[in-house]
């Protein structure tokens, strides 16, 4: 399940894995399976705002930070990301 939000200039997006989940029983899931994993984590990286996008040579002069907090519980998994102005890829359907 992917939920995403905006809010003026703030991107957020909630993210939530069942490991018995139909979707997640693909072999290319399988390996994120493998590790048992319990405890709360966050991460901060760096992305390309969407400011001056087509310029690719000016990308390292337009990052911003990427936040990112979650919660392993085993055979679930749920994080969120929050940043300002960052460049989000739109999948296809």
């Amino acid at each position: 399940m992917i939920k995403k939000f905006k809010i003026k200039e703030i991107n957020i997006s909630l993210v939530a894995k069942y490991k018995f989940n139909k979707e997640e029983r693909k072999p290319e899931n399988k390996v994120q399976w493998r590790k048992w994993n319990l405890g709360l984590w966050f991460k901060r990286s760096k992305i390309v705002s969407n400011k001056d996008v087509k310029n690719i040579k000016n990308w390292n002069k337009n990052l911003v930070y990427n936040y990112m907090l979650g919660v392993d519980l085993l055979i679930f998994k749920i994080w969120l990301s929050i940043n300002k102005n960052g460049l989000e890829l739109k999948e296809n359907d």
